[in-house]
């Protein structure tokens, strides 16, 4: 890095900012004399020039224009409140060009903060302190750049863990440093970030909006996805990021046209009462967003929240997608009517968070594990508590039940698993499996069992009597969700090792692997047909896949901390995946399995 001084050159009597290189070896020096070259030749009105560079017992230096002002960092401290929208936004514009032009010639910034925003006499900013990117096609060296570093809090995550930037790790700290001047708040970083969604965690950065209600709903948006955790998910270019804040720079609020209606019908199970179905008819729907790969994307509609918890840990639909269950740290089940988009009902029981739920394939039953090392059997229509299976002695993470509801599997923080009779609430045998249990399920016949946790493998075994037919292996991390194709004759895994893998029962093999996600696969599903397999990752992409080829149908771009997805309605064409933040997204698979267009 180095320290910044103001000089004067005495030669022309202008004063200049010199830039002193923290330079060691003498390789790196020839490099710094090739990036105060390249850098030399930009000119752009957003950033200052580079006059020359020299070398003065054993030190090296790069000459700059100066520029005189209050950086953004100091402003923001006397201020003691969020900066004008409007100023930020014209800032934003003016930076996002400056970025466009650098990253065009191969330059990555490195470390885009507040204090690097000069505000001149004119209320326009300027960059300072900018490097050179190993991109750049006058770079012929391996070294990183010896003109910047980055700095923490607003570095993003690969610069924090050294795996290389590009142009969108600018993107990443200028969207900080938006929000920050936007909000008066600097987020948590993007270590303390990933750190907590690999443990299940909500992001603890929030939307903008959420922190200020002056910020609008656009450029908040905007902010999450110029931020986002994984590159992939971040604007593709500065041009991009800059197109998406120009609607609000602009002063213009209109809405985007609304695209036509679809009305999905879905309804209960059949009550005493005889209670009609009940229509869903989401509101206007905005235009699907771009993918990458010619993929169509996800068409969405409107969302649910499962709100109270605190905390979301799990959450389940019935079968026709009518009934919602979430469950939390806060000890409650809470049930959901999806057409009214609330709470109908609260079920009380376990002492301490409810960490696992099922529900029966027929709706009437609901099973949840908790950290109270139970599990309880409840009654739906009424939230009546029926059966309370107490003979764990860890925490239940993971609970399942027979399609005939006659049988519930569950498994614990020790690696036992336990295969229960529901109507006699007694176990009939349990196994031990080398690691803790995240996964269970039941395949579709009622035949096999399977368990699947931090050991990376997952037992397949025989419901009756418990011998084991084979164990599932191949991913490098721990297995967060595993699920029986509808035949039974697959499984489908997803893991800590950021893949999706397909496994044959007959024969314990992996047939199909899906490597395009870039962070930890949270949670696996197969449609009932069993032609379409989604994958979700804790960064919020979501994949569906064509089960027979494994060909990707298209992808739907959520918010993070993803902890299970699915699918719903007659022709399970509805997509949904949910948070830990208890958010819950919806959208159109389309009839073919991909996104509508």
């Amino acid at each position: 890095m180095g320290s910044v001084y103001e000089a004067v050159d005495t030669r022309l009597g202008n004063r200049v900012a010199l830039k002193r290189a923290a330079i060691r070896e003498d390789d790196a020096r020839e490099a710094f004399r090739l990036e105060a070259r390249i850098l030399s030749a930009l000119r752009h009105p957003a950033l200052p020039v580079v006059i020359d560079y020299f070398s003065e017992e054993g030190e090296d230096f790069l000459v700059m224009d100066y520029v005189d002002g209050e950086d953004l960092s100091e402003l923001l401290t006397r201020s003691a409140h969020p900066l004008a929208i409007a100023d930020v936004l014209r800032w934003a514009d003016r930076i996002l060009d400056a970025l466009a032009y650098l990253h065009g010639k191969g330059v990555v910034h490195r470390d885009i903060k507040p204090a690097n925003l000069k505000l001149t006499a004119s209320r326009d900013v300027v960059l300072l302190d900018f490097g050179i990117s190993k991109g750049s096609p006058d770079w012929q060296g391996t070294h990183k750049s010896i003109l910047s570093g980055g700095t923490n809090g607003y570095s993003p995550f690969e610069q924090l863990m050294d795996f290389g930037t590009d142009e969108r790790s600018d993107l990443f700290a200028l969207g900080v440093t938006l929000y920050q001047l936007l909000t008066g708040v600097l987020p948590p970083d993007a270590r303390a970030r990933a750190k907590a969604l690999v443990a299940g965690k909500a992001d603890p950065m929030l939307p903008a909006d959420a922190i200020s209600r002056d910020v609008p709903s656009v450029v908040a948006s905007a902010l999450v996805r110029a931020t986002a955790l994984e590159r992939e998910d971040r604007f593709a270019s500065a041009e991009d990021f800059r197109e998406a804040l120009r609607p609000s720079s602009s002063g213009s609020s209109e809405p985007p046209r609304p695209r036509a209606r679809k009305r999905i019908v879905v309804s209960l199970p059949s009550n005493d009462r005889g209670e009609p179905s009940v229509d869903v008819a989401p509101a206007a729907v905005a235009p699907a967003a771009a993918v990458d790969d010619g993929q169509r994307a996800s068409r969405m509609l409107p969302a649910l929240a499962f709100r109270g918890h605190g905390r979301v840990s799990a959450a389940a639909f019935s079968a026709d997608g009518r009934v919602a269950f979430s469950a939390g740290d806060d000890g409650a089940v809470r049930i959901w009517s999806v057409g009214e988009r609330e709470a109908v009902a609260r079920l009380d029981g376990h002492d301490g968070a409810v960490h696992a739920l099922a529900v029966s394939a027929d709706g009437f039953l609901l099973a949840t594990g908790g950290a109270d090392a139970t599990v309880r059997l409840w009654e739906v229509s009424t939230g009546r508590e029926l059966v309370r299976l107490g003979a764990h002695g860890a925490p239940v993470r993971a609970v399942a039940f027979s399609p005939d509801a006659t049988a519930i599997v569950s498994g614990d923080a020790t690696g036992r698993a336990i295969v229960w009779d529901a109507a006699s609430a007694q176990g009939l045998y349990r196994i031990d499996e080398p690691g803790a249990i995240g996964a269970v399920d039941v395949s579709s016949d009622g035949r096999l069992a399977l368990a699947g946790g931090d050991a990376r493998t997952v037992g397949v075994w025989e419901i009756e009597g418990g011998a084991e037919l084979h164990r599932l292996e191949g991913h490098r991390q721990v297995v967060y969700s595993a699920v029986f194709a509808p035949d039974g004759g697959s499984v489908v895994t997803g893991g800590g090792d950021a893949t999706a893998r397909v496994h044959a029962v007959d024969s314990g093999l992996e047939r199909v692997r899906f490597e395009r996600h870039r962070s930890a696969v949270r949670s696996v599903a197969v449609t009932p047909d069993g032609r379409r397999i989604l994958s979700g990752s804790i960064g919020g992409i979501v994949r569906w896949w064509d089960a027979a080829t494994g060909r990707e149908l298209g992808r739907h771009e959520g918010r993070m901390g993803l902890l299970g997805v699915g699918t719903l309605g007659p022709d399970h064409d509805v997509g949904y995946a949910f948070t830990s933040d208890g958010s819950v997204a919806l959208w159109e698979l389309g009839p073919d399995g991909g996104g509508t267009p």
